[in-house]
């Protein structure tokens, strides 16, 4: 039976604003659209149903973000899973139903990848057989330049629908302005922030040893 993780790999809201910056000036703010965006990524995880485990900054080993996140790949694999699926907490059109798409194409896909419009990766999955540490590791990840390296390790990588991120301010007003009508954009900016401020709720990510947080009660090891 062919078996797989999903990895969320994030640093939690308050670690995110340091590195990120979503309002200027406004530290509230900031935490607001930090927190709603890693509950958003976490609730679709949790959907599926799928053994997923987080690594927070805590959690993440290595120099390099391409050392760290080859690391939480290699840890998952030694688990038994034969694919993991690695996302983020960025990109708040992705869904569940993407999730399970990714888990069902992995069967029979080496490499399955959802770019971004700038040339990044919301999301990679790959089957154990086609994980290399080195190469994962040496990738251009945080670069326009990562899907095109992705698209080099295997041409017959599956591609997602692209989506937008949210890493700064202009990046969350352009999501925001194409998501609702222009000559409505303020009010409804307004609007969502004071939606999103209501709607933050306390995530459930359960700890299950010293080395890795699971979610949707997963076993430590593949079935």
């Amino acid at each position: 039976m062919h078996t797989s993780a999903i990895i969320y790999f994030s640093r939690l809201p308050g670690e995110e604003i340091r590195h990120k910056t979503f309002f200027d000036g406004n530290e509230r703010l900031n935490n607001v659209i930090a927190s709603k965006l890693f509950d958003h990524t976490a609730s679709i995880i949790k959907k599926t149903g799928i053994p997923a485990f987080y690594y927070s900054e805590q959690y993440q080993h290595g120099e390099s973000f391409g050392e760290r996140i080859s690391n939480a790949m290699a840890e998952v694999f030694g688990l038994g899973y034969d694919s993991v699926i690695v996302v983020g907490s960025d990109t708040p059109n992705l869904d569940s139903a993407s999730l399970l798409k990714t888990n069902t194409l992995l069967l029979d896909n080496p490499l399955v990848a959802g770019p971004t419009q700038l040339g990044g990766c919301y999301l990679l999955g790959i089957q154990k057989n086609a994980f290399n540490k080195n190469v994962i590791s040496s990738l251009p990840w945080q670069s326009a330049k990562l899907m095109t390296a992705l698209a080099s390790l295997a041409p017959a990588i599956f591609l997602l629908t692209a989506l937008k991120e949210i890493n700064n301010a202009a990046q969350l007003y352009l999501f925001t302005k194409t998501a609702i009508k222009a000559q409505a954009f303020i009010a409804s900016f307004i609007q969502l922030i004071i939606s999103w401020i209501n709607s933050i709720q306390k995530n459930n990510l359960q700890q299950t040893s010293p080395a890795v947080v699971y979610i949707n009660n997963a076993p430590g090891r593949a079935p």
